[in-house]
């Protein structure tokens, strides 16, 4: 966030990310990189480069997941650790439903789920890209991608979008009742909805009861909250207050898939 903070500070530029500090990177979080390099260009004219050699030999599965290009050089994923690092525009929501069903829960890291867990999940996801084009209040995409820990027994898919977030459509629909991200992540996993449809606010709840009867882990994040349940490498339960606004959301879910 501070990186994306001072390089919105310029425009019509190209800005040089120094990452020779960089000592590891969740392949997932490729998503919101992708996001943050998408905003900067298409509203400041800013690019952003870096020492892709150096980056190639350290963290190539930022390449692997074909965030990241390298001239004409190629980067299969043959141990299948990452999931396509892509976007969908609000008003793709075929495109979106047909990664989900033949990327992510085609995916290895996914290889656990019942046939009935799997439609759930797909129609669990297609309701929160449906919310975030209903309320995001934005036409940049949804920014996905994911990473797969083998022997940490877990795979995680981020989704990221640079809407509004979800405070300003659920303090409208309630009337100024609800004035806090936190309150409004907490109203929006109770299965709560602001467009008054019941059946629109089931994504977040649905992924919830998975992660809760099946191991899984859940973390969101939105304006100056981050909630998260227990996840299989560990980390938060519950609410955090965050120093950094992220404008937007950001989502990411946990499928453990060892016994």
């Amino acid at each position: 966030m501070d990186f994306y903070e001072q390089a919105s500070k310029y425009e019509d530029c190209i800005i040089r990310a120094d990452c020779y500090d960089l000592k590891w990177i969740d392949a997932n979080l490729a998503a919101l990189l992708h996001a943050f390099d998408h905003r900067l260009l298409q509203s400041k004219n800013v690019r952003i480069v870096s020492d892709f050699d150096f980056l190639a030999e350290h963290f190539c599965f930022l390449f692997e997941n074909g965030w990241l290009k390298h001239g004409k050089k190629q980067f299969p994923d043959e141990q299948r650790r990452t999931l396509l690092c892509t976007s969908f525009a609000p008003d793709k929501l075929e495109d979106f439903v047909a990664y989900v069903n033949q990327e992510l829960l085609n995916h290895t890291g996914t290889h656990g789920l019942t046939d009935t867990l799997r439609l759930r999940m797909g129609t669990d996801l297609m309701e929160i890209f449906i919310n975030i084009d209903r309320h995001a209040q934005t036409t940049d995409p949804l920014f996905v991608c994911g990473h797969y820990y083998e022997k940490a027994g877990y795979f995680v898919f981020t989704m990221v979008d640079m809407g509004v977030g979800f405070l300003p459509p659920i303090n409208k629909f309630t009337h100024g009742k609800i004035r806090s991200y936190a309150a409004a992540l907490n109203w929006a996993l109770a299965g709560n909805s602001s467009t008054g449809d019941p059946l629109a606010g089931m994504g977040l709840e649905g992924i919830q009861e998975y992660c809760k009867n099946h191991g899984g882990g859940l973390q969101i994040v939105s304006g100056d909250a981050f909630w998260g349940t227990e996840i299989p490498c560990g980390g938060q339960n519950g609410h955090i207050g965050l120093k950094k606004v992220y404008h937007g959301s950001i989502i990411n879910l946990f499928f453990p898939f060892k016994a």
